[in-house]
């Protein structure tokens, strides 16, 4: 009888132990609503490439953003259960999206990201003929170096939260415009002197390169015509337009 209700504590004491520590299941007093989750990760490129600084950006019901160190590691926090998509990206060759679910209270390592780089365009536009180009405007904002996505509001007010005064803020403008790559359109950066910028370029051979204008549905003439090879990390810098 003693040897019985010996091991009916032992038995009842595992089960106690198993239950405070939660038995493998979700613990009850981490609400969904709270962030509990963490990613880690590494981006390594082919071609290699540096990757420090490149943007890691996860996009859900709230986005989160860091940047990675020199080895291409990264390490976001706080994340709340759900479905997400993350984004790396650097100027001017990756750019990557890898879908992501993430549960409550865990800890995903996605090991060494393996992203194949992009190519690039680059050409130049006569400053008479910069002017008759489209264009718009696209707002970066930084904060102590890490880009910022801003989330809606309840008024419809776009806002970014602080978790601490004093943070270094930079707000950066560029100018973009369209250009159509054998028919199809990428948003392309307006540099100095009238350089046209095309980044994240499929790797590829294509025929025509034409920039959008701001008349109708014309447009201007980016390269000659004739086979233009779009290599995986490389710029293609083209000739004048004509």
């Amino acid at each position: 009888m003693k040897h019985f209700k010996a091991n009916f504590i032992i038995s009842l004491t595992v089960c106690l132990v198993l239950y405070i520590s939660g038995c493998g299941f979700d613990d009850p007093y981490v609400p969904e609503s709270v962030g509990s989750s963490t990613i880690n990760g590494r981006i390594v490129t082919d071609p290699i490439t540096d990757v420090a600084g490149a943007e890691v950006i996860l996009r859900g019901e709230e986005s989160l953003s860091t940047v990675a160190d020199a080895n291409g590691n990264f390490y976001l926090n706080d994340i709340k259960p759900g479905s997400y998509t993350l984004q790396l990206q650097k100027t001017p060759y990756l750019q990557n999206s890898i879908p992501v679910n993430v549960a409550k209270l865990s800890k995903q390592d996605m090991g060494d990201l393996k992203v194949k780089l992009l190519g690039a365009i680059s050409g130049t536009v006569s400053k008479e003929k910069l002017g008759t180009l489209y264009g718009e405007f696209e707002i970066v904002v930084y904060v102590d170096g890490v880009p910022r996505v801003p989330e809606k509001n309840a008024n419809g007010d776009y806002m970014i939260g602080l978790s601490a005064s004093g943070n270094d803020i930079n707000i950066r403008t560029v100018t973009k415009t369209i250009v159509y790559i054998d028919g199809t359109p990428y948003l392309a950066k307006v540099l100095d002197e009238g350089q046209i910028l095309v980044e994240f370029v499929p790797p590829g051979i294509y025929n025509e390169v034409r920039v959008k204008m701001n008349t109708g549905n014309n447009t201007l003439s980016l390269a000659p015509v004739g086979p233009i090879v779009i290599n995986s990390g490389e710029t293609r810098f083209l000739s004048a337009v004509f």
